[in-house]
């Protein structure tokens, strides 16, 4: 949806890692942050997501060598990318997001809100461009009916 409807939609992004359900989503998502902040965000997710079973298969340390990796795939400045992991720079962030989850009560990942509503329907993609569609369509709709106007001198026949 992205690639063709980039210039009428805007994708946001919030970090909800299940700690208590994947012990390494939190360095995970600090991963993402780190590489977003050398613009590669969207490819580093992508790295994560197809390889999210290397989370539970592999210890911290050997995870967190692996996200180095990643970043090393990407042509990401590793040093930096390194340093960013190893201080936590992205550690407020996420955990920030995380808690406004909670807030907002969510319980699971992925949650989907289309201008600010909560969406539980279908997660597909011919779903999400007929919203689109109608959604663009808003602002030709009426807000109220037009003003009734009869000519007394004209005869009005209605047909069902």
């Amino acid at each position: 949806m992205v690639q063709k409807h980039g210039d009428e939609i805007q994708v946001v992004y919030r970090h909800f890692p299940l700690n208590s359900i994947h012990d390494k989503a939190q360095i995970a998502a600090e991963a993402a942050e780190a590489a977003g902040a050398q613009g590669a965000f969207w490819e580093m997710h992508d790295l994560l997501f197809t390889n999210q079973q290397l989370m539970n298969q592999q210890d911290l340390e050997t995870y967190r060598e692996t996200l180095v990796g990643f970043a090393e795939q990407l042509g990401l400045d590793v040093d930096r990318f390194r340093k960013d992991l190893v201080d936590g720079t992205y550690k407020g962030k996420v955990e920030q997001a995380t808690q406004a989850a909670m807030e907002l009560g969510l319980g699971g990942t992925p949650t989907i809100f289309i201008n600010g509503q909560f969406w539980q329907g279908p997660r597909d993609l011919y779903i999400f461009e007929a919203i689109l569609e109608l959604e663009k369509l808003r602002s030709r709709q009426y807000a109220e009916a037009p003003p009734v106007k009869i000519d007394p001198e004209k005869q009005y026949v209605a047909t069902f």
